[in-house]
């Protein structure tokens, strides 16, 4: 690989690399009373985290090359966490910094696979799950072990939460995708936030004065980062 190349390669890196640090926590914050562990046995970057309470018991061991597991996961690094009842919990920091948690039943199926950098089992089997990788922006998902199936809980919306400067100039709309009326028209630099998402390309917006409206996202916006606001766009390969 040329120099040039090398370069740019870490310099793409770097700040992925820095905006997983910064995103994670939310659950560890959220449920401070389970035992929390780094999720990775790889190497002693704390950048993965998995949380755990009663019933859970705790593996974190390293799954060799040509593993049963690693046929069925087909990634490599993984680690073993631990089982809740049938459930069998592992993680992957991925090949690319593509941190991947993943559930196995007790017929060695996956039944849940989420790319992030947090994931927590509770007793009563519900699973919180959070992160921004292979995302738009940090997302917080929840879901419930149904017998040896795992079923996401579905929301209305999603929560962003990111508060910033439009980096360019944006127009609001009384309905997504461009629908309805127009509610403001925002210059950049104007400070805002990003309150929830509908969808990839659909947000709704808080104006600094406390309007709200739908943001409709354009291909280039979703696909380069921080194209709109800073920490939203796809984060991803």
């Amino acid at each position: 690989m040329k120099l040039k190349q090398i370069i740019l390669a870490v310099a793409l890196l770097l700040p992925f690399q820095t905006l997983l640090s910064q995103t994670k926590g939310d659950a560890q914050k959220a449920f401070p009373q389970l035992q929390w562990i780094n999720a990775n046995s790889f190497d002693n970057k704390d950048d993965a985290r998995f949380g755990y309470e009663k019933g859970f018991e705790l593996k974190k061991q390293k799954i060799k090359l040509n593993n049963k597991y690693t046929n069925i996961i087909k990634n490599e690094d993984i680690t073993f966490i631990g089982t809740f009842k049938s459930m069998k919990f592992f993680f992957s920091p991925g090949p690319s910094i593509d941190p991947t948690f993943y559930v196995l039943n007790a017929n060695n199926k996956i039944v849940l696979e989420f790319m992030g950098e947090e994931m927590c089992v509770k007793s009563s089997g519900i699973i919180y799950a959070s992160g921004n990788v292979n995302h738009m922006f940090m997302v917080h998902e929840k879901y419930k072990i149904v017998g040896e199936k795992v079923v996401k809980v579905k929301q209305p919306f999603l929560y962003v939460g990111i508060k910033d400067k439009l980096k360019k100039n944006i127009k609001l709309y009384s309905k997504p995708n461009k629908g309805g009326g127009v509610i403001a028209t925002l210059p950049k630099g104007y400070k805002v936030e990003v309150l929830l998402s509908s969808d990839n390309k659909n947000y709704l917006i808080k104006t600094s004065f406390g309007l709200v409206g739908w943001l409709t996202l354009e291909s280039d916006d979703i696909y380069i980062f921080g194209q709109v606001i800073k920490g939203l766009g796809y984060m991803g390969d």
